[in-house]
């Protein structure tokens, strides 16, 4: 009795280390999206935000309208309650028979009067189809069917108004040395983004330059890709590395001494969604170098069935808060959630 006394204490003992240690989760609020859409089930398909003064500006990865036949960012003003309302959209891309239609568009930041706006630069795996025979969905997996689409490849400069109207249109920035020709991202370009393909899924924007996150490639010693660039093309792009628990990077967002990253799975894994805070520096170290970046996890983000966070917009900070807005990536409809995140 006494050995199984002693037992039963060392469990409760280490369920209190377990507990003690365990992630906090983020404490999150609805933040609806107020409005009445046809095309409710691609402007669900959230994936960037970015705050404009009284605006949550969002884009969905998917084309809207009544013929999907475009692109736009959707503009939301605060109406004081926590919740926003749809003013009108901003169109930033269109497709013709010539066209890809399908630009994949994943993040947004803001920079002064200049809205960025960048594509995945993906390609997708072809999804085995349950009415298909085995032999063509074998097909489909080990020949690796890819869609290809070059309206991915952007990273657009929009000029914007106070009121969140964008000049007519938008400036395109060059990535191609960005990842065809970097040594290690060019590797993994040819690769669908859900089997640890190139998938840049994070914009944020710092001291004039402009850091695209990566949700793949994860490389080994789950090292995550971010690349430094220069919107006016004077500085060639640097690449930094940032770990996340093997995580990729799903968006980010400034701050006065880093950034706040949101990261998740880089393909179908069930794992959770993460916040973390990066300084900012590349977490590569060497015997010259002992001290790398740091990156501190802040929270795990609540489960949402209808729903992954795909996009992180900042409302406010202090030097140790941060109230931010997350959008998700949903069919169903539109879903935002806000709280305040502690800051390391």
């Amino acid at each position: 009795m006494a050995a199984q006394r002693t037992l039963i204490g060392a469990w409760l003992l280490c369920l209190g280390v377990a507990s003690a240690w365990a992630a906090p989760v983020c404490e999150l609020q609805d933040a609806a999206l107020q409005g009445t859409f046809a095309d409710l089930k691609p402007r669900a398909e959230l994936s960037g935000a970015v705050m404009h003064g009284n605006y949550l500006l969002v884009v969905s990865n998917e084309a809207i309208g009544a013929n999907e036949d475009h692109h736009a960012i959707q503009v939301f003003e605060s109406v004081g309650d926590g919740s926003f309302r749809w003013v009108r959209d901003e169109i930033i891309f269109e497709g013709d028979d010539d066209t890809c239609l399908e630009a994949d568009f994943e993040g947004l930041a803001l920079s002064g009067d200049r809205l960025y706006v960048v594509g995945s630069h993906s390609s997708s795996h072809k999804k085995q189809k349950a009415g298909n025979s085995y032999k063509k969905n074998r097909k489909t997996l080990v020949e690796l069917e890819t869609d290809v689409c070059k309206s991915r490849n952007i990273l657009l400069e929009f000029r914007i108004d106070a009121e969140a109207r964008l000049g007519r249109s938008g400036r395109r920035i060059k990535t191609k040395s960005v990842v065809n020709e970097h040594p290690v991202l060019s590797a993994f370009a040819a690769l669908p983004s859900k089997e640890n393909g190139v998938d840049i899924e994070g914009l944020a924007a710092k001291d004039g330059a402009l850091y695209l996150g990566f949700r793949g490639p994860v490389l080994r010693e789950n090292f995550v890709p971010i690349a430094r660039v220069d919107p006016s093309g004077a500085d060639e792009p640097e690449l930094l590395f940032v770990k996340l628990g093997g995580r990729g990077v799903r968006d980010m967002a400034a701050t006065t001494d880093g950034f706040l990253i949101l990261a998740g799975p880089n393909g179908d894994h069930d794992w959770s969604f993460e916040l973390y805070h990066w300084d900012g520096r590349d977490m590569v170290t060497g015997t010259d170098r002992p001290q790398g970046g740091t990156v501190k996890h802040l929270c795990t983000i609540p489960h949402d069935p209808d729903g992954n966070p795909e996009g992180l917009a900042i409302v406010s900070r202090s030097a140790t808060m941060a109230e931010v807005i997350l959008v998700y990536d949903s069919n169903a409809r539109l879903i935002a959630r806000r709280g305040s995140i502690p800051l390391p």
